[in-house]
């Protein structure tokens, strides 16, 4: 399993593995889908070995390819699911290593951090935890406490470009404009790639947000109610700002990048009405005549 990017973390745990120096929790946070469980899974395989490792984590094709033992849950975690790893860790072989990973951990409930706390406070030696979030103010503080924080960063363009030529047999000229999209994040480049015409079109129809012509932005709210794209328009939003504001490095369009960050944490902090809030969101945009730069 070939690892791109991250490099510097790679160094780090080679070391502490070496020197039999491991910390027995660790924190892995950082944006969605920058590689972050990839790296957790290869570091349980060389420190237990598959066959003593299990993974808490939500349903994918991408992490049933991995071949590791998986609890999958969706929406949240719930206490059903840490009790299950509770008793792996109970019941398990004495004396050999052991790696949990816990994947998208904001998403346990306060029950389940609380929970998990006990056993984080108690664990033997040989196991060691590796719980993966890209929101970690959503994870107690007394869990935080807890654990060996490692922050992780976006890969380069170069890192993702590679990965596609070298995984996808992509050629270079392909690989770079998908890698300039992805943002850093492996799994945005393999989504793309999966069907690049189709995503160029899906990303037209959600820019038509900055049209100038409002039928235009009534027939994509109709498109998203009818499709429920509500977070992948959101995503491509984001990145088109981003990618506007290092243009057009200007107050106002910073300004409106931070408005749109502040809609997006409320809408997703809050149990507000999508369809409304997503209308007014839509509407109040301005009007950005060359918005498919």
């Amino acid at each position: 399993m070939k690892i791109y990017g991250h490099q510097k973390i790679i160094d780090y745990f080679e070391k502490v593995i070496e020197n039999n120096s491991l910390s027995p929790s660790y924190l892995f946070s950082g944006q969605e889908g920058i590689g972050k469980f990839s790296l957790a899974v290869f570091l349980s395989e060389r420190i237990a070995g598959k066959s003593d490792i299990l993974c808490l984590c939500q349903e994918s094709e991408f992490k049933k390819r991995l071949k590791v033992p998986q609890i999958n849950f969706s929406h949240s975690l719930k206490i059903e699911e840490i009790r299950r790893v509770i008793n792996f860790v109970n019941y398990s072989s004495l004396g050999r290593r052991k790696a949990i990973i816990l994947d998208d951990f904001h998403l346990a409930t306060n029950e389940s951090q609380n929970a998990f706390l006990k056993t984080l406070e108690e664990s033997r030696k040989e196991v060691i935890f590796f719980l993966i979030s890209c929101q970690k103010e959503k994870i107690l503080p007394t869990i935080i406490s807890r654990v060996q924080a490692i922050n992780f960063f976006p890969l380069k363009d170069e890192e993702i470009r590679n990965f596609l030529i070298e995984k996808l047999s992509f050629d270079k000229e392909k690989s770079q404009k998908i890698a300039f999209y992805s943002f850093g994040r492996i799994s945005r480049a393999l989504r793309i790639a999966k069907n690049f015409s189709l995503w160029q079109k899906k990303r037209k129809e959600f820019l038509m947000a900055f049209s100038p012509k409002i039928k235009e932005r009534f027939s994509l709210l109709e498109k998203l109610e009818k499709e429920e794209n509500w977070q992948e328009f959101l995503e491509e939003i984001f990145f088109f700002l981003s990618l506007y504001f290092k243009k057009h490095l200007e107050r106002k369009t910073a300004l409106l990048l931070k408005k749109f960050l502040t809609f997006q944490y409320l809408l997703n902090s809050y149990n507000l009405n999508k369809k409304w809030q997503m209308e007014y969101f839509i509407l109040s945009l301005p009007a950005i005549s060359n918005f498919y730069d």
